[in-house]
């Protein structure tokens, strides 16, 4: 990884207060408003409301995080930025790692505030080695997400790009039963949302608060869409470096 391309990446992400403000404050807010009333019997999946909906959120937070690095991508190449990076040497692993990285570390503020929000409001009561192994839990299972915020940025113009990106993640986190908990869907349908990675990560937080893990079908989802979604950014990013010099900055 391009350390100089790093500290340059990391000065501006501090700058996007915007970016911050979206994937920390929106999940406390909701974390806060679906957590409200939730007596301390009540539960859902096997776990109490007020954890159940903390990893829900901290899981939509992070998704929306993860997004970002798409939507940098996207950005530049409407301005031959990323284009010039390559004349200038600038291997494209290097770009598309720096940019996960920097996603990654923008979602950790986000689950670090709805998480303390658990802690100290909704007696969320958790050792430190869970902590640490429920947020970790929820950002591999994300992984997915991230490779198609890249795959998205490569493919996409700049332009077209909110929308994208507001509707996907409105129906990742509806699909994967961050909003609606799975367990008050249909038979049916909660049958088909566990075949998306969003539900598998969250999933995975709940699993390790509850002294378990993600299970081998959880792992082969996550594992699966990685896999089909890494080689779909490759592909976009292939498809980005062929294109003439003219179609990269439309």
């Amino acid at each position: 990884m391009n350390t100089t391309l790093l500290r340059a990446e990391l000065k501006r992400a501090r700058r996007n207060r915007r970016t911050l403000i979206f994937a920390a404050v929106l999940p406390l807010i909701f974390f806060i408003a679906f957590s409200a009333g939730a007596g301390a019997n009540d539960t859902l999946g096997g776990l109490e409301v007020a954890p159940y909906v903390m990893v829900s959120m901290a899981t939509y937070g992070a998704m929306n995080a993860l997004f970002t690095g798409g939507g940098l991508i996207a950005a530049e190449r409407s301005v031959g930025w990323t284009r010039q990076l390559r004349v200038a040497g600038l291997p494209g692993h290097d770009y598309v790692a720096t940019k996960t990285l920097i996603a990654y570390l923008t979602a950790v503020p986000g689950l670090l505030l709805v998480f303390l929000f658990g802690a100290l409001f909704r007696d969320v009561h958790l050792d430190a080695a869970t902590w640490i192994e429920a947020g970790a839990s929820v950002l591999l299972g994300l992984l997915p997400v991230a490779a198609l915020g890249i795959a998205i940025g490569y493919a996409a113009r700049a332009q077209s790009l909110q929308p994208l990106f507001g509707i996907g993640s409105a129906l990742l986190a509806l699909l994967g039963g961050l909003w609606v908990p799975v367990e008050t869907f249909p038979r049916w349908l909660a049958d088909l949302v566990q075949l998306l990675p969003t539900y598998w990560a969250a999933y995975a937080g709940r699993a390790v608060i509850a002294g378990s893990w993600v299970g081998w079908r959880g792992l082969i989802v996550i594992a699966a869409w990685t896999v089909v979604l890494a080689a779909l950014a490759a592909w976009a990013y292939q498809r980005d470096v062929l294109r003439p010099a003219a179609a990269g900055t439309t």
